[in-house]
Protein backbone atom coordinates (compact mmCIF):
# COMPACT_ATOMS: atom_id res chain seq x y z
CA UNK A 1 0.00 0.00 0.00
CA UNK A 2 1.29 3.31 -1.00
CA UNK A 3 1.64 5.79 1.36
CA UNK A 4 1.81 9.42 -0.60
CA UNK A 5 -0.29 9.78 -4.03
CA UNK A 6 1.44 12.53 -5.47
CA UNK A 7 -0.70 15.27 -7.57
CA UNK A 8 0.79 14.86 -11.24
CA UNK A 9 2.43 17.63 -12.81
CA UNK A 10 1.76 17.67 -16.33
CA UNK A 11 4.64 20.76 -17.46
CA UNK A 12 7.47 18.69 -16.87
CA UNK A 13 6.95 15.88 -18.75
CA UNK A 14 5.68 18.16 -21.51
CA UNK A 15 8.11 19.76 -24.73
CA UNK A 16 7.36 21.70 -28.28
CA UNK A 17 8.62 20.03 -31.39
CA UNK A 18 10.89 22.69 -32.42
CA UNK A 19 12.44 22.64 -29.27
CA UNK A 20 16.25 21.15 -29.79
CA UNK A 21 17.69 18.03 -28.54
CA UNK A 22 19.47 20.16 -26.19
CA UNK A 23 16.60 21.46 -24.80
CA UNK A 24 15.01 18.19 -24.18
CA UNK A 25 18.58 16.87 -22.52
CA UNK A 26 18.03 19.83 -19.80
CA UNK A 27 14.73 18.87 -19.46
CA UNK A 28 15.05 15.21 -19.23
CA UNK A 29 17.90 15.81 -16.74
CA UNK A 30 15.43 17.68 -14.34
CA UNK A 31 12.91 14.84 -13.93
CA UNK A 32 15.56 12.91 -12.18
CA UNK A 33 13.43 10.49 -9.91
CA UNK A 34 10.24 10.25 -12.05
CA UNK A 35 9.42 8.75 -15.14
CA UNK A 36 12.16 9.93 -17.88
CA UNK A 37 9.97 10.25 -20.78
CA UNK A 38 9.06 13.80 -22.67
CA UNK A 39 5.69 14.61 -24.35
CA UNK A 40 6.22 16.32 -27.65
CA UNK A 41 3.55 18.72 -28.70
CA UNK A 42 2.53 21.57 -31.91
CA UNK A 43 1.57 24.66 -31.88
CA UNK A 44 -2.04 23.40 -30.86
CA UNK A 45 -0.95 21.57 -28.06
CA UNK A 46 -1.74 18.19 -29.44
CA UNK A 47 0.44 15.53 -28.37
CA UNK A 48 2.83 13.96 -31.69
CA UNK A 49 5.56 11.88 -30.28
CA UNK A 50 7.70 10.63 -27.34
CA UNK A 51 11.18 10.96 -26.39
CA UNK A 52 14.11 9.46 -23.46
CA UNK A 53 17.55 10.30 -23.38
CA UNK A 54 18.72 6.65 -25.16
CA UNK A 55 16.40 8.72 -28.27
CA UNK A 56 18.74 11.33 -28.08
CA UNK A 57 21.70 9.22 -27.81
CA UNK A 58 21.02 6.72 -30.26
CA UNK A 59 20.11 9.85 -32.73
CA UNK A 60 23.32 11.50 -31.93
CA UNK A 61 25.36 8.64 -32.72
CA UNK A 62 23.57 8.21 -36.33
CA UNK A 63 24.07 12.11 -37.40
CA UNK A 64 22.02 14.25 -35.23
CA UNK A 65 23.20 17.44 -33.81
CA UNK A 66 22.31 19.06 -30.40
CA UNK A 67 20.35 21.42 -32.75
CA UNK A 68 18.22 19.34 -34.18
CA UNK A 69 14.72 19.71 -33.17
CA UNK A 70 12.68 16.96 -31.71
CA UNK A 71 10.35 16.78 -34.18
CA UNK A 72 13.33 15.30 -36.16
CA UNK A 73 14.04 12.76 -33.19
CA UNK A 74 10.85 11.46 -31.51
CA UNK A 75 8.86 8.60 -31.77
CA UNK A 76 5.53 9.32 -33.01
CA UNK A 77 3.95 6.03 -32.48
CA UNK A 78 3.51 6.02 -28.70
CA UNK A 79 1.60 4.37 -26.13
CA UNK A 80 -1.84 6.57 -25.26
CA UNK A 81 -5.27 6.05 -23.98
CA UNK A 82 -7.85 7.52 -26.79
CA UNK A 83 -11.42 6.60 -26.04
CA UNK A 84 -13.70 8.26 -24.11
CA UNK A 85 -13.05 5.85 -21.14
CA UNK A 86 -9.55 3.67 -20.92
CA UNK A 87 -10.43 0.14 -21.23
CA UNK A 88 -8.97 -2.20 -18.89
CA UNK A 89 -7.28 -4.23 -21.81
CA UNK A 90 -5.14 -1.28 -22.68
CA UNK A 91 -4.41 -0.65 -19.12
CA UNK A 92 -2.99 -4.31 -18.57
CA UNK A 93 -1.41 -4.11 -22.36
CA UNK A 94 0.57 -1.05 -20.63
CA UNK A 95 1.82 -2.91 -17.49
CA UNK A 96 2.49 -5.78 -19.65
CA UNK A 97 5.15 -3.56 -21.31
CA UNK A 98 6.43 -1.90 -18.70
CA UNK A 99 5.22 1.60 -20.00
CA UNK A 100 5.02 3.89 -17.01
CA UNK A 101 3.97 7.41 -18.32
CA UNK A 102 0.87 7.21 -20.57
CA UNK A 103 -0.99 9.72 -21.82
CA UNK A 104 -5.56 10.29 -21.74
CA UNK A 105 -5.73 12.45 -24.87
CA UNK A 106 -9.08 13.69 -26.34
CA UNK A 107 -10.15 13.46 -29.78
CA UNK A 108 -7.85 16.75 -30.93
CA UNK A 109 -4.87 14.99 -29.32
CA UNK A 110 -4.79 17.46 -26.10
CA UNK A 111 -4.32 15.78 -23.32
CA UNK A 112 -6.88 15.10 -20.83
CA UNK A 113 -4.85 13.60 -18.13
CA UNK A 114 -1.53 11.56 -17.79
CA UNK A 115 -0.84 8.65 -15.77
CA UNK A 116 1.90 7.28 -13.99
CA UNK A 117 1.51 3.49 -13.67
CA UNK A 118 4.48 3.76 -11.04
CA UNK A 119 1.54 5.09 -8.85
CA UNK A 120 -1.56 3.84 -10.79
CA UNK A 121 -2.52 0.33 -10.95
CA UNK A 122 -5.79 1.17 -13.17
CA UNK A 123 -8.22 3.04 -13.90
CA UNK A 124 -11.84 1.54 -13.12
CA UNK A 125 -15.18 3.16 -14.38
CA UNK A 126 -16.41 3.26 -11.14
CA UNK A 127 -17.85 5.27 -8.16
CA UNK A 128 -17.36 4.15 -4.77
CA UNK A 129 -19.70 4.73 -1.56
CA UNK A 130 -18.09 3.51 1.91
CA UNK A 131 -20.17 3.26 4.73
CA UNK A 132 -18.81 4.91 8.16
CA UNK A 133 -21.98 5.98 10.10
CA UNK A 134 -21.78 3.14 12.92
CA UNK A 135 -20.43 3.27 16.25
CA UNK A 136 -17.93 0.65 16.44
CA UNK A 137 -19.05 -0.52 20.03
CA UNK A 138 -16.93 -3.43 19.77
CA UNK A 139 -13.74 -1.35 19.92
CA UNK A 140 -14.99 1.00 23.33
CA UNK A 141 -13.36 2.53 24.66
CA UNK A 142 -11.86 3.77 22.15
CA UNK A 143 -14.32 4.60 19.99
CA UNK A 144 -16.51 6.31 22.31
CA UNK A 145 -14.67 9.77 20.85
CA UNK A 146 -13.37 8.49 17.46
CA UNK A 147 -15.46 6.95 14.95
CA UNK A 148 -13.83 3.77 14.11
CA UNK A 149 -12.91 4.42 10.02
CA UNK A 150 -10.77 7.13 11.92
CA UNK A 151 -8.48 5.24 14.64
CA UNK A 152 -4.95 4.70 13.59
CA UNK A 153 -3.47 1.68 12.13
CA UNK A 154 0.02 3.04 12.06
CA UNK A 155 0.06 6.12 11.10
CA UNK A 156 -3.04 6.10 8.87
CA UNK A 157 -6.52 6.46 9.57
CA UNK A 158 -8.22 3.08 8.63
CA UNK A 159 -10.27 4.91 6.04
CA UNK A 160 -7.61 6.29 4.39
CA UNK A 161 -5.86 3.07 3.44
CA UNK A 162 -9.15 2.24 1.16
CA UNK A 163 -9.28 6.10 -0.38
CA UNK A 164 -5.85 5.40 -1.33
CA UNK A 165 -6.47 1.38 -2.89
CA UNK A 166 -9.33 3.24 -4.65
CA UNK A 167 -7.21 6.25 -5.92
CA UNK A 168 -4.81 3.90 -6.76
CA UNK A 169 -7.28 2.83 -9.03
CA UNK A 170 -7.81 5.74 -10.76
CA UNK A 171 -11.28 6.26 -8.71
CA UNK A 172 -12.23 9.92 -8.39
CA UNK A 173 -15.88 9.90 -7.26
CA UNK A 174 -15.39 8.39 -3.38
CA UNK A 175 -18.40 9.25 -1.52
CA UNK A 176 -18.28 8.88 2.69
CA UNK A 177 -22.18 8.40 4.36
CA UNK A 178 -21.38 9.25 8.19
CA UNK A 179 -23.89 8.80 11.10
CA UNK A 180 -22.09 8.46 14.22
CA UNK A 181 -19.49 11.39 15.11
CA UNK A 182 -20.29 12.54 11.64
CA UNK A 183 -18.67 15.85 12.37
CA UNK A 184 -15.31 14.27 13.21
CA UNK A 185 -15.21 12.39 9.52
CA UNK A 186 -16.43 15.47 7.93
CA UNK A 187 -13.32 17.59 9.33
CA UNK A 188 -10.81 14.72 8.05
CA UNK A 189 -12.36 14.87 4.54
CA UNK A 190 -12.15 18.82 4.38
CA UNK A 191 -8.43 17.99 2.52
CA UNK A 192 -7.91 15.68 -0.67
CA UNK A 193 -6.86 12.49 0.50
CA UNK A 194 -4.71 10.17 -1.75
CA UNK A 195 -5.75 13.21 -4.26
CA UNK A 196 -8.87 12.68 -4.09
CA UNK A 197 -12.00 15.82 -3.09
CA UNK A 198 -13.81 12.94 -0.50
CA UNK A 199 -17.51 14.21 -0.24
CA UNK A 200 -19.84 13.04 2.80
CA UNK A 201 -23.33 12.22 2.64
CA UNK A 202 -24.96 12.43 6.29
CA UNK A 203 -27.94 10.59 7.27
CA UNK A 204 -30.78 12.62 8.80
CA UNK A 205 -31.44 9.13 11.13
CA UNK A 206 -29.34 5.88 11.94
CA UNK A 207 -30.39 3.13 8.32
CA UNK A 208 -28.60 0.41 8.42
CA UNK A 209 -26.44 -1.46 6.36
CA UNK A 210 -26.82 0.00 3.16
CA UNK A 211 -29.56 2.09 3.66
CA UNK A 212 -27.38 5.25 3.18
CA UNK A 213 -26.70 4.71 -0.44
CA UNK A 214 -30.23 6.21 -0.97
CA UNK A 215 -28.90 9.73 -0.12
CA UNK A 216 -25.78 9.52 -2.62
CA UNK A 217 -27.25 11.61 -5.48
CA UNK A 218 -24.18 12.28 -7.49
CA UNK A 219 -23.73 8.73 -8.50
CA UNK A 220 -22.40 8.74 -12.81
CA UNK A 221 -20.91 5.23 -13.33
CA UNK A 222 -22.97 2.00 -14.15
CA UNK A 223 -21.18 0.59 -11.68
CA UNK A 224 -20.57 1.09 -7.94
CA UNK A 225 -18.32 -0.25 -5.40
CA UNK A 226 -20.01 -0.23 -2.24
CA UNK A 227 -17.78 -0.98 1.00
CA UNK A 228 -17.47 -0.56 4.90
CA UNK A 229 -14.97 2.25 5.51
CA UNK A 230 -13.59 0.28 8.38
CA UNK A 231 -12.05 -3.10 6.73
CA UNK A 232 -8.18 -3.67 5.68
CA UNK A 233 -8.46 -5.44 2.18
CA UNK A 234 -5.60 -6.68 -0.24
CA UNK A 235 -8.38 -6.99 -3.14
CA UNK A 236 -7.65 -6.73 -6.20
CA UNK A 237 -10.40 -4.22 -7.27
CA UNK A 238 -9.79 -4.60 -11.28
CA UNK A 239 -10.06 -8.64 -10.90
CA UNK A 240 -13.15 -8.03 -9.12
CA UNK A 241 -14.62 -5.43 -11.52
CA UNK A 242 -14.24 -7.71 -14.70
CA UNK A 243 -15.44 -10.55 -12.78
CA UNK A 244 -18.43 -8.53 -12.46
CA UNK A 245 -18.54 -6.82 -16.10
CA UNK A 246 -17.75 -10.64 -17.73
CA UNK A 247 -20.73 -12.52 -16.07
CA UNK A 248 -23.22 -9.62 -16.22
CA UNK A 249 -23.96 -9.65 -12.80
CA UNK A 250 -26.36 -7.64 -10.92
CA UNK A 251 -24.73 -7.81 -7.49
CA UNK A 252 -20.94 -9.42 -7.43
CA UNK A 253 -19.88 -9.84 -3.64
CA UNK A 254 -16.41 -10.40 -2.55
CA UNK A 255 -16.10 -12.79 0.30
CA UNK A 256 -13.21 -14.73 1.56
CA UNK A 257 -13.16 -18.51 2.55
CA UNK A 258 -14.06 -19.50 6.82
CA UNK A 259 -13.45 -22.45 7.82
CA UNK A 260 -15.02 -24.58 10.64
CA UNK A 261 -13.85 -27.38 11.88
CA UNK A 262 -16.79 -29.82 14.14
CA UNK A 263 -14.86 -31.38 16.97
CA UNK A 264 -17.40 -33.90 16.86
CA UNK A 265 -18.87 -36.75 14.63
CA UNK A 266 -21.49 -35.93 12.52
CA UNK A 267 -24.81 -37.82 11.63
CA UNK A 268 -25.91 -38.11 7.81
CA UNK A 269 -29.62 -39.05 8.15
CA UNK A 270 -32.86 -39.32 6.09
CA UNK A 271 -35.61 -38.96 8.19
CA UNK A 272 -35.44 -41.34 11.43
CA UNK A 273 -32.93 -42.85 9.57
CA UNK A 274 -29.17 -42.81 9.71
CA UNK A 275 -27.59 -43.03 6.18
CA UNK A 276 -23.77 -42.48 7.22
CA UNK A 277 -20.96 -41.18 10.07
CA UNK A 278 -18.85 -38.37 9.11
CA UNK A 279 -15.95 -38.01 11.64
CA UNK A 280 -14.84 -34.31 12.63
CA UNK A 281 -15.76 -32.55 9.21
CA UNK A 282 -14.11 -29.46 7.95
CA UNK A 283 -16.64 -27.32 5.82
CA UNK A 284 -15.64 -24.20 3.62
CA UNK A 285 -17.95 -20.79 3.76
CA UNK A 286 -18.28 -17.90 2.42
CA UNK A 287 -18.21 -14.57 4.93
CA UNK A 288 -18.27 -11.55 3.61
CA UNK A 289 -19.21 -9.51 6.21
CA UNK A 290 -16.95 -6.23 6.14
CA UNK A 291 -16.07 -6.76 2.91
CA UNK A 292 -16.69 -4.95 -0.29
CA UNK A 293 -20.00 -5.59 -2.99
CA UNK A 294 -20.68 -3.87 -6.27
Amino acid sequence: MFSNFPIMDNSCYIISQEASALDALRKLNELSGKAMTLFAVDESQRFVGTLTDGDIRRSLIAGAQLTTPVCEIMHRNFAAFRSEVPQIAEIRDIRKRHIFLVPHLNADGTLRKLYDFSVFHSILPIDAVLMAGGKGERLRPMTLETPKPLLKIGDKCIIDYNIEALAHNGVTNINVTVNYLAEKIEKHFAEPVAGVQVRCVKEPCRLGTIGSLTLVDNLTSDTVLLMNSDLLTNINFEDMFLTHVEADADLTVAVIPYMVSVPYAIFRTEGNDVKGLEEKPTYKEAMARYYPAW
